[in-house]
């Protein structure tokens, strides 16, 4: 009887001890990992001119740099918060995105409030070419300081520094403590040239598409850059949308018919912008960035017609 007695105490203490175990809450728990910050480089020179039958070209160029530091989760507010310059397209190589309203696509993105977003110093920066050499100047954000603090740097056609397609440009920063100093060369790409939309030159005649035709696109130059991209835009009274196309520098380009037959216009808008993109990109590395992107964008922006039979 006593052993039996020994026995069931024993289950007693083994299955309390067991018990205790599991609501043991003096157990350590494995620290949370924090989630690590991207730091990347955007540096972009663009040079657009602007063509049109009733009015000489006028050209516009500007220089950018930022070093935008940021958490994985907030990588869509950065793209929101900051301007791309080079655009990010989610398109195979000679294809085209059908169009997309703007104001829906807006409307679906619900972004979440951001951690701030910090632009980080890279130091004084130089710009130079064959013929001269500029400090690039920075700017700040003050009124953007809860979502967005530290500095971009930025220049235009304003500044003594001619910048022009088809030259050899350097970028040279001389560092700070989160950015390693760093020196970057990109040789630019020539000029889209002379550009024709259905073998008419918008410079002369604004070119007229009609709807479910395909748009017949040519330019100068081929094989100068790495890539091209054609944009068409549409901002209207209950209508926005717009088409990408990402294509190879050879030329030429057929906007097919199943993509403009897609499209939607009013009887109140005639007109609307198109633009022409030759894009030449390098990557560079530095101690403290985890990527950092060198591109020169040569923009041809016009306008363009709509068939009103279309």
């Amino acid at each position: 009887m006593t052993s039996k007695k020994n026995i069931y105490l024993l289950l007693i203490i083994i299955l309390f001890i067991a018990f205790a175990g599991c609501n043991n809450t003096s157990k350590k728990v494995k620290p949370h990992k924090k989630e690590p910050f991207i730091c990347n480089g955007v540096i972009s020179l663009t040079s657009t001119e602007f063509i049109s039958p009733d009015n000489p070209p006028f050209k516009h160029s500007e220089f950018s740099a930022m070093f935008p530091k940021y958490k994985i989760r907030d990588i869509e507010n950065v793209k929101t918060l900051l301007p791309a310059h080079v655009p990010d397209l989610n398109l195979e190589l000679n294809t085209c995105s059908m169009p997309i309203p703007t104001l829906a696509s807006m409307r679906k993105k619900e972004l979440t409030r951001p951690n701030i977003v910090s632009l980080e110093d890279a130091g004084n920066m130089f710009i130079s070419s064959k013929k001269n050499m500029a400090l690039v100047p920075t700017r700040t954000f003050p009124d953007l300081l809860k979502i967005i603090n530290g500095v971009i740097y930025y220049t235009d056609e304003f500044s003594n520094l001619d910048l022009v397609p088809d030259e050899t440009y350097t970028i040279k920063t001389t560092g700070s403590d989160v950015i390693q100093k760093f020196e970057v060369l990109l040789n630019a790409p020539k000029e889209l040239g002379d550009i024709t939309i259905n073998e008419t030159s918008p410079d002369e005649t604004t070119p007229v598409i009609t709807l479910g035709k395909p748009i017949d696109v040519k330019w100068d130059g081929a094989g100068y850059g790495d890539e091209v991209i054609i944009s068409i835009k549409l901002n209207g009274p209950g209508i926005s949308w717009n088409i990408q196309c990402r294509i190879k520098d050879d030329g030429t380009f057929s906007i097919p018919p199943e993509i403009t037959n897609q499209l939607t216009i009013d009887s109140s808008i005639s007109s609307t912008e198109m633009s022409i993109e030759r894009v030449r990109q390098i990557s560079f590395a530095s101690k403290g960035l985890s990527q950092g992107d060198f591109s020169f964008v040569v923009k041809t922006n016009f306008l363009i017609e709509f068939d009103e039979n279309s």
